[in-house]
């Protein structure tokens, strides 16, 4: 009696996923059975992709110093931004001034509460806190947004993300490739690309594993 099984599974590669294709057997006794085996479309497919991710690994540490001073030259742009761009300093002042005014409404809401002598009022002033609290949340999350905008339209922050996109093209390159290459390799493998068998027979106990990774990188 024999027994075969294909697996696909998925390896984790930094930020991405490499999927490895794993035959997995198990015989007993005398045996007269199939091994599956891996098609020459998919073994093609699992190279291309065990080759684009090492190439994704050699441009992310030629490229690492690089990459990591265009991401600190973004901060140090942003906190340029926050001490110099009158644009940022109003928004962020306007920030500031609602959220002093939204703490000074629910405290005084609450206190309200507290000081409710009947099921009415306090109902009444219970209503009020919440609606208080819904509008100054939602007043302070656009001025949030605001700084956001303000902050990401500075010349400095936007001239600084700009270098971080071109230098890090090749790296956004690789990474399509690959997305490219798994949905080549998933589509060959539901089209049974990946499934074709080898006979044989033999008397024995054992378990035989056969694995192709496409890599690690």
């Amino acid at each position: 009696m024999s027994r075969w099984k294909t697996l696909l599974g998925v390896e984790q590669l930094g930020e991405r996923t490499v999927p490895s294709a794993t035959a997995v057997g198990g015989t007993t006794g005398a045996t007269t059975g199939t091994t599956p085996t891996i098609s020459a479309t998919v073994q093609a497919d699992l190279t291309q992709l065990r080759t684009d991710t090492q190439q994704l690994q050699t441009d992310l540490v030629a490229l690492a110093p690089t990459l990591q001073a265009d991401r600190q030259a973004i901060q140090t742009a942003i906190q340029n931004a926050r001490a110099n761009n009158t644009d940022v300093i109003a928004a962020r002042q306007k920030l500031q001034t609602d959220a002093t005014a939204a703490q000074a409404t629910t405290a005084a809401d609450v206190t309200a509460l507290r000081a409710a002598t009947d099921a009415a009022t306090r109902q009444a002033a219970l209503d009020k806190l919440k609606a208080d609290i819904a509008s100054t949340t939602k007043t302070l999350r656009a001025d949030a947004a605001a700084v956001h905008t303000a902050i990401e339209a500075d010349a400095g922050v936007v001239a600084a993300r700009a270098k971080l996109a071109s230098d890090s093209g090749s790296i956004t390159a690789d990474r399509a490739l690959i997305q490219a290459d798994l949905a080549k390799l998933r589509a060959d493998i539901q089209a049974g690309a990946g499934t074709g068998t080898t006979t044989g027979s033999g008397t024995g106990t054992g378990t035989t594993t056969t694995t192709v990774s496409a890599g690690a990188a």
